[in-house]
């Protein structure tokens, strides 16, 4: 009869632990809070992973990477691009986000008295990769970035033009997408560097001008601009649009404009996105 008993509670264990394995939840996806980051060397930002279903019975993530992350906490070490991934430790379900940081520092290249720097405005506060990269457009007397390609989005993540002019009689400090330690150049700075010695070039496909005299030399590629009514993307590669801190009355800014057969000064809508290349604060 004991033997029976025992028999018996034997099947019954038997049978809970396989429900107990049947029971188990497993990993049906993983997402990221942002597929995409653009960053400013030094800063940091957080991924977060979500697990599915929110239930699921190992939900730990392993990150992989060719950046600095912790637990989701990403920091920009050194400008570039890297792809960031999260991986389910159940299932192996794998999510990635594309990681861009943009430098603060460049040793700048002086013409004609004036230290340039040689590569545009990207996001606010950092440069571009390269000299032929186009950056973003901005306003003037403004500092969000506008994409310089289409779709039109800018660096807060938005894509709502506004078509009004901002006031001022300058570029406002407050309002400057310079790094620190540059400048939104004057109208007279523009201005000399247009005397300067200039031809028309294409580097790495981006056509533009180059301005000095070797070794001593800036190029700002004709990055077009955006139409101050409704942001629309105008002449890419064929014209190049820079804002000075300097005023035209109270609806325009002055500016260097240049094209394949010329270049000059004269002004802009406000409104207009157009490049930035800065100049050293001191």
């Amino acid at each position: 009869m004991k033997q029976s008993i025992y028999l018996f509670l034997a099947a019954i264990l038997i049978v809970g632990f396989a429900a107990c394995s049947e029971s188990e939840i497993s990993v049906t996806n993983v997402t990221l809070n942002k597929n995409t980051l653009v960053l400013i060397q030094g800063d940091r930002a957080t991924l977060v992973a979500t697990v599915l279903p929110n239930n699921a019975t190992n939900s730990n993530i392993v990150w992989t990477r060719v950046a600095t992350v912790s637990n989701g906490v990403v920091t920009a070490l050194a400008a570039g691009t890297t792809t960031i991934t999260a991986r389910t430790e159940d299932g192996g379900r794998t999510v990635t986000s594309n990681v861009e940081v943009f430098g603060t520092t460049d040793a700048g290249i002086e013409v004609n008295g004036v230290r340039w720097a040689t590569r545009n405005v990207a996001i606010p506060g950092a440069f571009a990769h390269n000299r032929e990269d186009a950056g973003m457009f901005y306003q003037w007397n403004r500092d969000i970035g506008w994409s310089a390609v289409n779709p039109m989005t800018n660096s807060d993540g938005g894509t709502a033009w506004s078509s009004t002019n901002a006031i001022g009689t300058s570029w406002e400090t407050a309002n400057d997408p310079c790094p620190t330690g540059w400048r939104v150049p004057t109208f007279d700075e523009l201005n000399s560097l247009r005397n300067t010695i200039n031809t028309w070039e294409t580097i790495s496909g981006a056509n533009g001008r180059l301005f000095g005299t070797a070794p001593n030399q800036v190029f700002l590629p004709a990055a077009g601009l955006r139409d101050s009514g409704n942001g629309a993307l105008e002449d890419a590669n064929a014209w190049g649009n820079y804002w000075s801190s300097t005023q035209s009355g109270s609806s325009a800014g002055r500016g260097l404009f240049l094209m394949m057969t010329s270049v000059f000064m004269g002004d802009n809508d406000r409104a207009a996105g157009q490049s930035v290349r800065c100049v050293a604060a001191n």
